[in-house]
């Protein structure tokens, strides 16, 4: 089980605009990153929080929790099912 301080990276889109999230990766260190769908993110958009706090935002990020590091998981939509695949950096 993660440790739910953990910090991860997200967007300030998603938390503050309510944006989908609808990408996820774990790079090969086993850190995450929680994205929506805007494109031509910038540093700047960039905002860490822990574990917890993201799946509070979104509870069926819980069912990633397991994927392997360099997993990248994937949705068009919340009503969507994850796809996860594994990616080249």
């Amino acid at each position: 089980m993660e440790n739910l301080n953990d910090a991860v990276i997200t967007t300030r889109f998603v938390l503050e605009n309510n944006s989908t999230i609808v990408s996820v990766f774990r790079d090969e260190d086993g850190d995450w990153q929680f994205f929506g769908k805007e494109e031509n993110i910038s540093e700047e958009d960039a905002k860490v929080i822990s574990l917890e706090e993201i799946l509070r935002i979104d509870s069926t990020l819980k069912e990633l929790l397991d994927i392997n590091n360099g997993s990248h998981a994937h949705r068009e939509n919340k009503e969507d099912n994850w796809v996860v695949e594994r990616y080249e950096e």
